[in-house]
């Protein structure tokens, strides 16, 4: 009896391995690796957001890299600023905000994409606000900034802290 279990034992496991390789999946990965030379800017990518047209834009070491599946963009700030953090509202602004920077994206009338600050709009006491490290936007649209020491909310008339 011993010998019978023993060989249904051997059997059904070998007998459920053979059926546990059989499932066909029809899923395939389709991934592409870019270069430096691809995007001409820094390794590093701090985050990552699409917009409602399938642009993709990255935030990084020199501001932002725009990608709109064929050509690569440098967005460029001025002075050249580290990028930490981008998210988009609901009517399709990106915001950012990166190391004494805070702001967003703007497609201007040349089709060009460039970058607005609202620094200008905080006062002097806290311009050493350091880096904005998270935005998150509420239902009624209005943006925060969260800083390493304040949290600033925007609502496209006024910056308050």
């Amino acid at each position: 009896m011993r010998r019978f279990f023993i060989i249904f034992l051997y059997i059904l496991l070998n007998y459920s391995s053979v059926f546990s390789q059989l499932k066909d999946y029809a899923f395939e990965l389709n991934t592409k690796s870019y270069s430096l030379e691809n995007f001409d800017a820094s390794p590093q990518i701090f985050d990552i957001t699409q917009d409602q047209r399938g642009v993709m834009y990255f935030a990084n070491q020199n501001g932002f890299i725009e990608y709109d599946g064929n050509n690569w963009r440098n967005i460029s700030l001025y002075p050249e600023t580290e990028i930490n953090t981008i998210e988009i509202d609901h009517k399709g602004v990106i915001y950012a905000g990166g190391f004494e920077e805070l702001g967003y994206l703007e497609v201007v009338d040349s089709g060009k994409t460039k970058f607005r600050t609202l620094t200008h709009l905080i006062t002097d006491s806290l311009v050493d606000f350091k880096r904005v490290i998270n935005i998150k936007i509420n239902s009624n649209n209005d943006v925060f900034f969260h800083s390493k020491k304040y949290i600033f909310k925007y609502n496209s008339k006024s910056l308050k802290m």
